[in-house]
């Protein structure tokens, strides 16, 4: 027999950040006050009982006469958006009476302003009796709040209308059965028929779309503000734990059918599950199902499920049963586990161009050596060694010491503009070279085109004076001989 477990979720979180969250939505709502009530005043609408028969003989109603209230009766309830609890008034209790504005018309009105006494189970130690308690409901006065409506009268074996969307807006009109008679299954019991309505004056809320307690879709109007999702996991939530409707849900492909229907998918259903649900889910303890209903017992379910504190129709906390939320994937046919690796996913995505950017600054330090070819034309310098190779036989002259300093500092320019070793180390070796050739040469140029050099000057001046010398001595010798 499987125990029950801890639930723990981490994904709970980002689903209720990405969840609409409302009164209806599973949120702590407002309790309404007497004097809420008192401010908003009277909220009357009204509804036309058939007289043609459609609904049996109208002066069957009963009403009484110091109340004027019969047997025709309004269910209102809250869809979505409310910001205040909207009790429920139960099915064609006291209070939920409709009053007779014209009996004989078949003209009946009630006020969604409206309170009710209960009796709570608790005993109040200074009377010995129950508590009593009252709670108070009224419209709030804002049409993005989405309402239903149903009128219902036990007369004649009982008739109901089918679920008519509403708001504020709605407030002062009538409802009345359309023309020709229409009936569609009703949501709850499917052994009845529902009558289709309409407003008089404000047609543009229809009946509303809906699913059936044996799992199928009604077409109709969304409500306009509810999200979609919601429709499906609202039944999901109320049937999987009930041994007489979980086969209808307990379905994936008759699900994903009713998800077309309402434009989802299957996961989208389980995320806003999940997130109307949170605060239920999160820590929860799941206990085993009992598929048997025939060796099941009121604390059992058809399938894993979750205890959890709701609320009765009292307005009083109330031990309730909800599917866990593997039994709910189950139903849809969801297999990926939703939300966990979306985080997971959205994280790294900002590690990437952190490690772009330093790649992006190595391509600099390549650039640099495109510059290195530039490094070796300075080496051209060279030639200016290559035209004294005549002189080797002369001398070195210390004079010509400057200009070969001088040759150097023209390489100086060639190991400025290269910032890595190889060219510098190439332009070192070259520059001693060439200063080591030229202290061997005698001399070195005067002028840039290098047409006069200072070693053939010397030995002209040295051939000019032995040659003036030799012809001295001839004269002289010559005239001494004549004597």
């Amino acid at each position: 027999m499987k125990k029950a477990t801890k639930l723990v979720s981490g994904v709970l979180a980002a689903l209720m950040a990405t969840s609409a969250f409302t009164a209806t939505g599973f949120a702590a709502a407002k309790t309404p006050t007497k004097e809420d009530c008192d401010a908003a005043g009277e909220q009357k609408i009204y509804f036309q009982f058939p007289t043609d028969g459609t609904w049996g003989d109208h002066n069957a109603v009963k009403v009484s006469g110091m109340t004027g209230k019969g047997n025709v009766y309004c269910l209102i309830y809250a869809v979505y958006g409310n910001e205040y609890e909207f009790f429920n008034s139960g099915w064609e209790t006291s209070v939920c009476s409709c009053t007779a504005e014209d009996k004989d018309a078949g003209l009946y009105s009630y006020d969604i302003n409206s309170k009710m006494t209960v009796t709570l189970d608790e005993i109040d130690p200074a009377t010995g009796k129950k508590k009593k308690t009252t709670l108070y409901r009224f419209m709030e006065m804002n049409p993005d709040v989405d309402y239903g409506v149903i009128f219902s009268t036990s007369a004649n074996g009982g008739y109901q209308t089918a679920d008519l969307n509403m708001t504020c807006d709605c407030i002062g009109d009538t409802v009345q059965l359309v023309s020709p008679i229409q009936t569609r299954e009703n949501a709850a019991n499917s052994n009845k028929s529902d009558y289709y309505s309409e407003w008089k004056n404000h047609k543009d809320y229809k009946l509303m779309a809906n699913i059936t307690s044996t799992g199928k879709f009604v077409d109709g109007q969304f409500p306009a503000h509810q999200p979609p999702a919601q429709m499906l996991s609202n039944k999901l939530k109320e049937y999987l734990t009930n041994y007489i409707n979980v086969g209808y849900f307990n379905n994936p492909e008759k699900n994903a059918a009713i998800c077309d229907k309402l434009g989802v998918t299957p996961k989208q259903v389980y995320d806003q599950y999940m997130a109307d649900n949170a605060e239920f889910i999160e820590g929860a303890t799941i206990y085993p199902g009992q598929p048997d209903d025939k060796i099941a017992t009121t604390d059992d379910a058809p399938v894993d499920f979750i205890k959890y504190m709701g609320k009765d129709d009292k307005g009083q906390p109330k031990e309730k049963k909800m599917p866990a939320p593997e039994a709910v994937r189950t139903a849809l046919g969801v297999t990926d586990e939703p939300t966990t690796a979306e985080p997971t996913t959205a994280e790294p995505t900002t590690v990437a161009p952190t490690t772009a950017e330093p790649t992006t600054a190595e391509p600099t330090t390549v650039e640099p050596t495109t510059v290195e070819p530039t490094t070796v034309e300075p080496t051209t310098v060279e030639p200016t060694t290559v035209e004294p190779t005549t002189v080797a036989p002369t001398t070195a002259e210390p004079t010509t010491v400057a200009p070969t300093t001088a040759e150097a500092t023209t390489l100086a320019p060639t190991t400025v503009a290269p910032t890595t070793v190889a060219p510098a180390t190439d332009a070192t070796s070259a520059t001693k070279k060439s200063t080591s050739d030229t202290a061997t040469k005698d001399s070195t140029k005067t002028s840039t085109n290098g047409t006069v050099k200072t070693g053939s000057a010397s030995m002209a001046l040295i051939i000019l004076l032995v040659l003036v010398s030799g012809t001295a001595a001839i004269f002289f010798a010559r005239r001494r001989t004549r004597k």
